[in-house]
C-alpha cells in the first residue's frame, strides 16, 4: 500500500513546486502543474511555453479539471506520514531537493538557508532521473531478452505438443493402413512404429532439457528485474551514489579552486609591488638631500622629516619582499603542484574510461554470440520440421529421410556449439563487470579521494602561507614604524629655535635714546657726517632690511662694489669669512684645471699625434689670468678679514708652472686679465668614472700609460671603437691603455 501511495504521489506532483498539486491545471501538451505555479513562472518568461517540454503555450490554453483537484486532496488526506529517514532530522521537513555540492538530500529549508548559498541543487526525482534512464535502458534491454525466451520458450512448446499430435496422427494412420493387411503388414507396422519411437526420444530429451534451462533462465531473469524495479521504487537517493559524472565535475572543480586561489596570490603581490613603488615614489618626491638650506640649518625637524622618508623607503622595501615571499613560495609551488595533480587527475579517468570501454566491448561480443545462438537454433528447427514432413511424405525414400536427418543432426550440433559458445561469452562478461564494479572503479576511485584530500591539504597549507609570509614581515614593518614614531619624539623644538637665533644674531647693540632738539637754543654745528646724531637713522634702517638684500648681492659683480661695512660686527665678519672660503674654493679649481692643461700639453708634446700642443696656449694663459685675479681677491678679503678680527687665511703659493706661464715672454704685460673672454665652449677634463686595472702594463710605446694590475685609475675617456681608453692616475699621470685590461668600477 505504501509502494502504491508513493507511486500515485510522483504522479500527483507538481514539477515547480515538488508538492501535491494545488488547483491543477493542464496544458495540451499534456502536462500538468499548480494554476499559481504556472502562472508565477510564465511572469518570468517573454514567450509563453510549457516549463516542463519548452512547447509554446497561451494563456487560454490551461484547463482545469475538478476530478483531478478532488483526487489531489483526497491524495493529501490519505497520505500517511512520512519515513522518518525522508525527513529532514533538523527542519523536520521531507527531502525535496538534492544538493550536489554536499552530495545530501536537503529540505526546502536547507536550501534557502546559508549552508547551502549559491549551492546547485534540483529535485530528488530530476538528480535521479539520468540514473534512471540508464536502468530503464538496460531493463528494455532485459525486457526484449525476456521476451525473446518467453518466445523460444513457447516455441518449444508448441513444437512439443505438435509433435504428440503428429504421433499420434501417424500411429492411428498407420494402424487403419495396416489392419487391411495380412498378418505380415502387421509386424511391419509394430516394427516402423518402435523404431519411430526410438528415433524420436533423443529429440525430445533435448527438447526437455531446453525447456528446463529455459525456465530457469527466466525465473533468475525476473527475480532480477523485481529486485531492481524494487530498488529503483524504494528510495531516489541510492541512485546518485558513486557516480562517476560526479566525482568527475567534483575534481575538476576542486583544481579550479586552486587555480583561483593562485590567481588571487598573483593579484595581491601586484598590489603588494605597486603600493611599494608608490612609496619610493612620494619618498623621493618630497625627499630634498640637495637642497643647501636644509644642510646649513640641520633643523632636528628638519632632520626628523629626512629620516621618515628614508624609513618609509625601508617600509617599501618590506612591502616588496612581501611580494616576491607570496610568488615564490605560494604561487610558483601551487602552480607546479596543480599541473601534477592535473595529470594525475586526467589518468586516473582515463583508467576508468578505459576499463569502462573493455566492459562494453564485452558486452557487444556477448550480444553478437547470442544473436548467433539465436539464429542457428532457429536453422536447427527448421532442420528438425523439415525432417519431419519428409518422413511424413509417403514418396520419400529411404536415403531422402536419411539426408534430411543428416542435416538436421548438423543444425542441432552448430546450434550447441553457438549454444556453449554464448555461455562462454557470457560467464566472461560476468567475470569482466564484477571486476570492473569490485575492483577497478573502487581502485581508481580510492585514488581519485586521496588525489582530492593531497589537493586539500595543499589549498590548507597555501592558506596557512598566505597569512605566515605576512605575519614574518610585520616585525620589520613595526621597526619601522616604531623608528618614525622614535624620530618624532627626539625633536626639540627649544634647540631647534636656539639653533636659528644662534645662525642669524647680528651683535648690534640697541641704537641710543634720541636726544632732544632745543630750536629754541643756538644750533649746534655739525661736527661731521659719522655723528651721533645721525647713528639712530642709520641704525633703524638697518634693522628693517631684509637679510637677502644685505648678505646675497650679486656674484657676478665685483666684489669692490659690494657695501659690508654697515653690517654689525659678528654679520660682517661671517660674510667675510664666506666670500674668502668661497673665492679660495674657485682658486683651487682654476689652479687645477691649470695643471691639467699643463699636463695635457706636456703629452701633446710628447705625441703630436694626440692633439696640437699650441692649440691649449690660450686657455692656460686664460686660466693663469684667472688665477691671478683670485688671489688678488683673496688677499684683500684677508685683510678686511684681519682688520674686523677674524682669523687668517691660508695662504698657498703660486706653483711653478703658474710662474712660468707669467714668465713668458708671449704674454702681453698690458693685457687686461679682467676684460678676457672665457670660451664657454672649452671642456675641462673631468673623470667619467673610476676603472681598475686586471693585468700590468709596461706602456712602452707612445702616449701610453704603464699600470699594475690592481691599481685603481680614473677614467677620462671611453673606447672609440680602436680598442684603447685614456686613463689617469691619483699622481695626475695621464695616457692611454688597453680597454680589456681595465675593469670599469
Amino acid at each position: 500500500m505504501a509502494d502504491a501511495l508513493a507511486f500515485l504521489e510522483e504522479d500527483l506532483t507538481c514539477l515547480i513546486c515538488c508538492d501535491i498539486f494545488t488547483e491543477p491545471v493542464t496544458l495540451k501538451c499534456s502536462h500538468s502543474l499548480c494554476e499559481e505555479c504556472l502562472q508565477r513562472f510564465w511572469k518570468t518568461q517573454d514567450v509563453l511555453q510549457c516549463p516542463v517540454c519548452r512547447k509554446e503555450c497561451s494563456h487560454d490554453e490551461p484547463t482545469k479539471s475538478l476530478a483531478f483537484r478532488a483526487l489531489c486532496e483526497s491524495f493529501k488526506k490519505r497520505k500517511p506520514t512520512a519515513v522518518s529517514r525522508d525527513i529532514c532530522p533538523e527542519h523536520k521537513e521531507m527531502f525535496k531537493l538534492f544538493c550536489f555540492e554536499d552530495q545530501q538530500p536537503i529540505c526546502v529549508v536547507c536550501y534557502t538557508s546559508k549552508k547551502h548559498e549559491d549551492h546547485k541543487c534540483s529535485p530528488i526525482d530530476e538528480a535521479a532521473e539520468n540514473v534512471k534512464e540508464d536502468l530503464k535502458t538496460q531493463m528494455d534491454r532485459l525486457q526484449a531478452t525476456l521476451a525473446d525466451l518467453n518466445k523460444a520458450h513457447e516455441s518449444c512448446v508448441k513444437q512439443a505438443e505438435l509433435s504428440k499430435e503428429h504421433t499420434s496422427m501417424t500411429e492411428n494412420q498407420i494402424k487403419k493402413e495396416f489392419e487391411k493387411l495380412h498378418q505380415f503388414l502387421r509386424d511391419e507396422e509394430e516394427k516402423y512404429i518402435r523404431s519411430f519411437h526410438e528415433e524420436m526420444e533423443p529429440q525430445d530429451q533435448k527438447f526437455k532439457a531446453i525447456i528446463e534451462k529455459l525456465s530457469k533462465l527466466i525465473s533468475d531473469l525476473s527475480e532480477n528485474m523485481a529486485a531492481v524495479w524494487q530498488d529503483m521504487e524504494a528510495e531516489n537517493i541510492t541512485f546518485l551514489q558513486d557516480q562517476h559524472d560526479v566525482i568527475e565535475r567534483h575534481t575538476q572543480s576542486g583544481l579550479d579552486l586552486l587555480e583561483r586561489y593562485v590567481k588571487f596570490v598573483k593579484e595581491r603581490a601586484e598590489i603588494e609591488q605597486n603600493y611599494a613603488k608608490q612609496l619610493r615614489n612620494l619618498s623621493k618626491k618630497y625627499s630634498r638631500r640637495g637642497v643647501k638650506e636644509d644642510q646649513d640649518t640641520k633643523m632636528s625637524n628638519q632632520q626628523a622629516f629626512q629620516d621618515v622618508l628614508n624609513q618609509l623607503n625601508d617600509y617599501a622595501a618590506q612591502r616588496e619582499h612581501l611580494s616576491e615571499s607570496m610568488t615564490l613560495s605560494i604561487c610558483v609551488e601551487l602552480t607546479r603542484n596543480l599541473q601534477e595533480l592535473r595529470q594525475e587527475r586526467k589518468n586516473h579517468l582515463c583508467d576508468v574510461k578505459k576499463a569502462q570501454q573493455n566492459l562494453e566491448t564485452t558486452f557487444k561480443q556477448l550480444e553478437t554470440s547470442k544473436k548467433r545462438f539465436e539464429k542457428e537454433w532457429r536453422e536447427a528447427e527448421k532442420a528438425n520440421q523439415q525432417t519431419e514432413r519428409v518422413q511424413q511424405d509417403v514418396n520419400s525414400t529411404k536415403a531422402d529421410v536419411e539426408k534430411v536427418k543428416q542435416q538436421a543432426h548438423l543444425r542441432v550440433h552448430l546450434a550447441e556449439d553457438c549454444k556453449n559458445e554464448y555461455a562462454l561469452q557470457l560467464q566472461r562478461y560476468n567475470k569482466e563487470q564484477n571486476g570492473f564494479y569490485f575492483l577497478e572503479i573502487p581502485s581508481a576511485y580510492k585514488k581519485l579521494q586521496e588525489m582530492e584530500e593531497r589537493r586539500i591539504r595543499m589549498l590548507a597549507e597555501g592558506y596557512v602561507q598566505f597569512s605566515e609570509t605576512e605575519r614574518n614581515v610585520l616585525p620589520n614593518i613595526n621597526k619601522c614604524l616604531d623608528t618614525i614614531s622614535s624620530t618624532g619624539r627626539n625633536i626639540n623644538e627649544k634647540q631647534d629655535t636656539m639653533a636659528l637665533v644662534e645662525q642669524y644674531k647680528s651683535g648690534a647693540v640697541p641704537p641710543a635714546d634720541v636726544e632732544f632738539e632745543d630750536y629754541s637754543q643756538t644750533v649746534r654745528a655739525a661736527t661731521s657726517d659719522n655723528t651721533a646724531t645721525h647713528l639712530p637713522k642709520v641704525r633703524i634702517k638697518q634693522l628693517f632690511l631684509k637679510k637677502n638684500k644685505v648678505t646675497s648681492p650679486d656674484k657676478n659683480l665685483p666684489s669692490s662694489l659690494e657695501d659690508i661695512s654697515r653690517l654689525p660686527p659678528d654679520q660682517r665678519r661671517r660674510r667675510l669669512q664666506e666670500k674668502a672660503d668661497d673665492i679660495q674654493k674657485e682658486l683651487q679649481r682654476e689652479t687645477e684645471q691649470s695643471e691639467a692643461l699643463l699636463k695635457m700639453k706636456g703629452v701633446y708634446e710628447q705625441n703630436s699625434q694626440l692633439g696640437d700642443p699650441s692649440s691649449l696656449q690660450p686657455q692656460i694663459i686664460l686660466t693663469a689670468h684667472n688665477i691671478a685675479r683670485l688671489r688678488g681677491e683673496l688677499s684683500k678679503y684677508q685683510v678686511q678679514l684681519t682688520e674686523a678680527g677674524g682669523g687668517m687665511l691660508q695662504y698657498t703659493p703660486p706653483s711653478s708652472e703658474y710662474i712660468t706661464v707669467l714668465s713668458d715672454p708671449s704674454v702681453s704685460p698690458s693685457e687686461n686679465i679682467y676684460e678676457c673672454e672665457f670660451d664657454e665652449d672649452f671642456d675641462i677634463d673631468v673623470p667619467i668614472g673610476q676603472c681598475k686595472a686586471l693585468y700590468d702594463f709596461d706602456g712602452s710605446s707612445e702616449g701610453a700609460l704603464s699600470m699594475h694590475a690592481g691599481e685603481q685609475l680614473s677614467l677620462m675617456q671611453e673606447d672609440q671603437g680602436d680598442g684603447w681608453v685614456r686613463v689617469q692616475r691619483a699622481n695626475g699621470g695621464m695616457g692611454y691603455v688597453p680597454a680589456s685590461y681595465i675593469q670599469i668600477i
